[in-house]
């Protein structure tokens, strides 16, 4: 639930949208107060599907609709958001990645930057591949990063 909270919160503040409340309401039902705001306003906000894009170079990679599946997994250490990709998505992915390795991926969510993994190698061969993932390693030293740091394959 707290998930689905913080997706929320991040889409509501995306939108300059200020004094929100996100909370859970038991396991089911999520409670969101926002000042001076008209409750159709929000629902129109919340209940719109949220747009993301991720580009190479500035050309479009793949969109929402390309994602089939999203997982997140992970500890302290390690920390990883598999998704599986339509073949259309592969192969567009495929094309803009290849030869690429260490290129960022802009990911957008609502027009706004979110993140920018760099492509692996195991990614820029220009082999389509429909399974994939957002990973970061960090070593014992480091404290968890909030960002991505590589796009590959899982």
């Amino acid at each position: 639930m707290n998930k689905v909270t913080n997706v929320l919160d991040k889409r509501l503040n995306a939108f300059g949208v200020t004094d929100v409340q996100v909370r859970p309401s038991g396991n089911q039902d999520v409670i969101v107060e926002i000042a001076g705001v008209q409750p159709q306003d929000v629902a129109k906000v919340v209940g719109t599907p949220g747009k993301f894009v991720a580009t190479i170079d500035n050309q479009t990679a793949l969109v929402g609709t390309d994602i089939v599946m999203l997982n997140i997994s992970g500890n302290w250490k390690s920390m990883g958001f598999p998704f599986t990709v339509t073949v259309q998505g592969a192969t567009n992915f495929a094309k803009l990645a290849d030869g690429k390795a260490g290129t960022p991926v802009q990911m957008y969510l609502d027009d706004n930057l979110v993140s920018s993994p760099e492509i692996g190698a195991d990614l820029a061969n220009g082999v389509p591949s429909t399974d994939v993932q957002v990973s970061e390693q960090n070593s014992q030293q480091q404290l968890p990063r909030h960002k991505p740091n590589q796009f590959k394959l899982f």
